[in-house]
This record gives C-alpha cells, sequence and structure tokens, in this order.
C-alpha cells in the first residue's frame, strides 16, 4: 500500500515538472515575440484637432457697367446659375450697329476692286517680263544683220580697191570698176540702213518699258491707296466692334448670382455702375484648429489626415482622406491653424460648407519602445516631480555631509 502511494506522488511530480516546462516555454516565446513587437513593429502617431470644419473656397466676381447706356436687355437674376461668358445686361448699341453696317459696305465695295487692281498689276509685271525678254532677242537679231552687213562692207571696199588697181594697169575693163564701186556703195547704204533699225527697236524696246513700268507704278499706287482705305475702314469696324461688345455685360466667371443690381429694360446705367457679383464654387478644404505645442515642429504640408465629420459616424459611413495644405505661422486665439486639401471626398456624405468634424493627422511613426521611453521621460519630468540631481552637486553634498 505504501509503495502504490510513492508511486502516485513521484507520477504527479513528474506532471508537474512537464507542465512547469511547458509554462517557462509558452512564457518565454510570449516574452520573445513581444521584444521582437516592442523594437520592431512601427505605430503611426496622430495628433488630433480640437475643432474642424469643411469650408469650400469661394471666389466672388464683381462686375460693372463699363460704360454708360440704356439697357434693352437683362436676363440676370438672383441665385441664378451662370456660365463665364453669358451675356447677363444688354446696353443699347443700335448706332453702332448701323455705322458697322456701313463699314462693312464700303468693305465689300473696296474688296472686289483692290482684287481687280491686283491682277492687273501681276499682269502688267508678267507683260514687262516677256516684252524684256523679246525686246532683247530682237535687238540681238538686230546686232546680228548690222555685223553681216559691216562685213559684207568691209569685203566690197577691199574689192574695190583691188578692181581700181587693176583697171590703173589696164588688166580690168573701166565698166568693172564701177560695177564693184556700185556695189561697195550698197553694201555701206545696207549697213547704215540695219544700224537705224537697230537704234528703231533699242528705242521703241526702251520705250515699251518705261510706259509698261510707269503703268505697273500707277497700280501699284493704286492699290496700295486701296489696301489703305480697306485697312482703315477695317480699323473702324474692329472698334465699333468692340463699341458694341462693351455694351454686353457678360458672367466674368462660372458661378451663381450672389447679387444684382434692380437694372430693367429702358433704365439708364452709369459708367462703373454696381451690376452685380458671381459667386464662384471653388475647392473643397477642410480647416482645423491644433494646440500650439501639437502643430508647430510636428505638422508639415504634405501630411496625410483623416476627417471624421460629426453625425456621421465613420464606422458607417467611412473616412474622408486629406493632406495637409498650410500651416499658419501665428497663434489665433489660442490655436494653430491648419488647412488641409481633400483628397478623397466620400460619396455618402453631403460635403456641404460649415460640415463640422475632426481631423487626425499622422505626425510620425515610431517604435512602441521609443513610445515606452517617451512615456517614461514625461512621468519622471511631469510638474511638481522633483528633477535628477546633477553628479556633480550630488558629490558636493556628499562632502559636506562627511565634514
Amino acid at each position: 500500500m505504501s509503495d502504490a502511494f510513492a508511486r502516485t506522488f513521484r507520477a504527479i511530480d513528474g506532471d508537474s515538472a512537464s507542465r512547469s516546462h511547458l509554462a517557462a516555454l509558452v512564457a518565454i516565446l510570449v516574452l520573445a515575440a513581444w521584444t521582437v513587437w516592442l523594437f520592431a513593429a512601427h505605430l503611426s502617431i496622430y495628433e488630433t484637432s480640437e475643432a474642424a470644419r469643411l469650408e469650400v473656397v469661394r471666389a466672388a466676381h464683381p462686375f460693372d457697367a463699363p460704360i454708360a447706356g440704356r439697357v434693352v436687355k437683362a436676363t440676370i437674376a438672383l441665385d441664378r446659375d451662370v456660365r463665364e461668358g453669358d451675356v447677363l445686361i444688354e446696353l443699347d448699341a443700335e448706332p453702332q450697329r448701323l455705322a458697322l453696317g456701313e463699314a462693312k459696305a464700303k468693305a465689300d465695295s473696296i474688296a472686289p476692286t483692290l482684287a481687280a487692281t491686283r491682277a492687273e498689276l501681276t499682269a502688267e509685271k508678267q507683260a514687262l517680263a516677256h516684252f524684256r525678254s523679246q525686246g532683247k532677242a530682237s535687238l540681238d537679231e538686230a546686232e546680228s544683220r548690222v555685223e553681216e552687213a559691216r562685213i559684207a562692207e568691209v569685203l566690197a571696199r577691199d574689192e574695190l580697191g583691188r578692181v581700181e588697181h587693176l583697171q590703173k594697169t589696164g588688166a580690168v575693163a573701166e565698166i568693172d570698176a564701177v560695177r564693184s564701186k556700185a556695189d561697195a556703195e550698197r553694201k555701206r547704204a545696207t549697213e547704215a540702213a540695219l544700224r537705224a533699225q537697230q537704234s528703231k527697236i533699242e528705242r521703241e524696246w526702251m520705250t515699251g518699258q518705261s510706259d509698261r513700268g510707269t503703268r505697273i507704278a500707277a497700280l501699284q499706287l493704286d492699290a496700295v491707296r486701296l489696301e489703305a482705305e480697306l485697312g482703315r475702314i477695317q480699323a473702324q469696324m474692329a472698334s465699333l466692334e468692340h463699341a458694341i461688345e462693351q455694351r454686353r455685360i457678360r458672367a466674368p466667371a462660372s458661378g451663381r448670382v450672389g447679387e444684382v443690381s434692380q437694372v430693367r429694360p429702358g433704365s439708364w446705367v452709369e459708367e462703373g455702375d454696381r451690376m452685380g457679383t458671381i459667386v464662384a464654387q471653388g475647392e473643397l478644404r477642410v480647416v482645423a484648429e491644433f494646440k500650439p505645442a501639437s502643430a508647430f515642429g510636428r505638422i508639415r504640408t504634405g501630411q496625410a489626415a483623416r476627417v471624421r465629420f460629426d453625425g456621421f459616424p465613420w464606422t458607417e459611413f467611412g473616412e474622408t482622406r486629406a493632406q495637409v495644405a498650410d500651416v499658419a505661422g501665428e497663434v489665433r486665439d489660442g490655436r494653430a491653424r491648419i488647412e488641409l486639401n481633400v483628397v478623397t471626398p466620400s460619396e455618402r456624405i453631403p460635403m456641404q460648407h460649415g460640415l463640422p468634424g475632426n481631423v487626425e493627422i499622422e505626425v510620425e511613426r515610431t517604435t512602441p519602445a521609443e513610445l515606452l521611453l517617451r512615456a517614461a521621460g514625461e512621468l519622471l519630468h511631469r510638474p511638481g516631480s522633483p528633477l535628477p540631481e546633477p553628479p556633480a552637486s550630488r558629490d558636493r553634498h556628499l562632502r559636506i555631509t562627511r565634514q
């Protein structure tokens, strides 16, 4: 019986030792995992705003009457949506329209005349070029004929000289000498006639060029005069069109009419009178207020943030992603102003001007160990807690005590 009890106690002691070893192993693994998490994990540190709200940046675009005039048409109305460039008010421009029509009629009459003058000028220039080419060929031909006659006349004179010499010796009859002399005179006369014809052709060529040049100069002068007249009329037309456009008061921007003056057809407006104001819709922006100690030095442009709006639980409606756009450099009413651009607006939340909420900005990522050390440091340096005494002061105090 005693042996059975002894074996039972030994078995119980063995089981207890195994469970102790297992528990120790589990504790070591948990401690190792916790140590790895403590030094290797990275946690996001967020700074939370004290107040925040959604703002829609609006730009007011007032527009005035550029000139004085009588209103003939007004389509402007309060809270009406308009696009940039829409005509809202028209002033009387009938005199300018009549003058513009007259100027267009004059321009239409000048344009064909100018086109015909330019065509005629081009034709005259081509004819002059052809005349010069043809006259040069005629002169070359006349010069060749004169040269040929000159050579023939020289040969005839030489022949006459030989015949006269032979006549003196009695070798040639007198009749042959007379014939040679007549032939020489005919060749000389032919040369003189050809030279006269060459001079005539040259004079006609020069006169023809001068006449055609004069005609071209006159056509060029007419073209310049017509172009100047057409340019003046076109400048007058542009001025009248500008005057007519000035009497169309257009929307300076797209948006909604936020202010409108009492203008009706028939009323008179003076130059510079305020006609109304267009309020243009701008981009969404979140304005948050932080404690200065939380903002300055920790919040910087470009940091990611998340926005949760009041009345819309984030577990149901989600969060709105944003990004820091601007950090105020001064404190106002004890708070630092931070502006953020909306990156991904929520489709389920009506993004309206003035919607309140709160902002959490990720300022850094750090390890749990560093957070633990920071918490310990803050605990030791809380207001009212004694500061550690410097080593030099402690040694001096010990020396004084020993003395």
